[in-house]
């Protein structure tokens, strides 16, 4: 897996970013149960209950659709992301976080496709935080990976580690540690 389906998976418990709410009816079934309802719903957003009805079977006006699905998307991550979680990842940041996986590079001898633990807590000191904003805030796999290596670099690292999760030479088992 990616570096950023890792951070991913560890924030949420293990959960697949896969999983996320990407139609418009699944987004409409996450808001109506953060609102209690389709018709709390629908008065939250001061539409009528009749035009949600419509939207759940597809009827949905574009400019409403990357709206309602990142709304949505905010509304999921925030419950995947339970608050004392949240408190204690933010407590014990990342000084003790190790990512194990498998790195190939061309040209590599003997033992070159194992599985390797990598010790880079010493790194990450200040991006735990960062890391959590930026899932909560509905950040991509991609973003996610770039803050974390983006750490590494920052953090006095020799920069080799920063440049090969960045080449993708990677492939992550498990990132483990921090929650």
């Amino acid at each position: 897996m990616s570096l950023g389906e890792a951070i991913y998976r560890e924030i949420t418990n293990g959960r697949s970013p896969y999983t996320e709410v990407r139609s418009i009816p699944g987004a409409l079934a996450v808001l109506a149960a953060e609102a209690g309802s389709m018709r709390a719903l629908a008065r939250s957003l001061d539409i009528a209950p009749s035009t949600l009805r419509g939207w759940s079977k597809g009827r949905v006006p574009r400019e409403e659709q990357s709206e309602l699905l990142a709304e949505a998307r905010q509304a999921q991550r925030r419950s995947r992301l339970p608050k004392g979680r949240e408190r204690r990842m933010r407590n014990r940041g990342l000084r003790e976080v190790k990512v194990t996986g498998t790195y190939t590079y061309d040209g590599a001898g003997r033992g070159a496709d194992e599985d390797r633990e990598v010790d880079l807590g010493p790194y990450l000191d200040d991006v735990a935080e960062e890391l959590l904003d930026a899932y909560l805030d509905g950040a991509d796999l991609d973003e996610l990976e770039e803050t974390f290596i983006d750490a590494i670099s920052d953090g006095g690292g020799n920069g080799w580690y920063a440049r090969t999760f960045q080449a993708g030479g990677w492939d992550i088992d498990d990132l483990d540690g921090w929650a």
